[in-house]
């Protein structure tokens, strides 16, 4: 009986720790906020100039905002992170994909590169004032 609790105990303790080691992801840190799109190519074409606005935010909660273009009217969608992959669900957008992410800190700004099958993005992000 003690040895059953005692497991039972230890099992709700490892299963703490693995959730908030999980909630802790670096990569998921990094990407919320705002993020300024620089360059965005499907298939090697350059299509920023079709979007009404070149920015994408990651809230906190899992939700996203970006562009709206002519296949997708909502603009928004969710993220998360999956094997450290990105992955963001957003209907007909352009945007939904699954993606490999690079950061590169160029003169004190954060940048990021998106690369999924069909689109490569780079963005920087947006710095919050005090």
């Amino acid at each position: 009986m003690i040895g059953k609790r005692l497991n039972e105990k230890l099992f709700a303790l490892f299963w703490l720790i693995a959730v908030l080691i999980s909630c802790n992801n670096p990569m998921k840190e990094k990407i919320q906020g705002n993020w300024i799109i620089n360059s965005m190519n499907r298939n090697s074409e350059n299509i920023l100039h079709t979007l009404g606005i070149n920015m994408i935010t990651f809230d906190k909660s899992g939700d996203c905002s970006f562009a709206r273009t002519e296949e997708d009217s909502l603009g928004s969608g969710i993220w998360y992170i999956k094997k450290d992959t990105l992955v963001i669900e957003g209907g007909k957008s352009p945007f939904s994909g699954k993606y490999l992410v690079d950061f590169e800190t160029v003169e004190g700004r954060l940048n990021i590169h998106l690369r999924s099958s069909h689109l490569d993005i780079r963005a920087g992000k947006m710095w919050s004032q005090p």
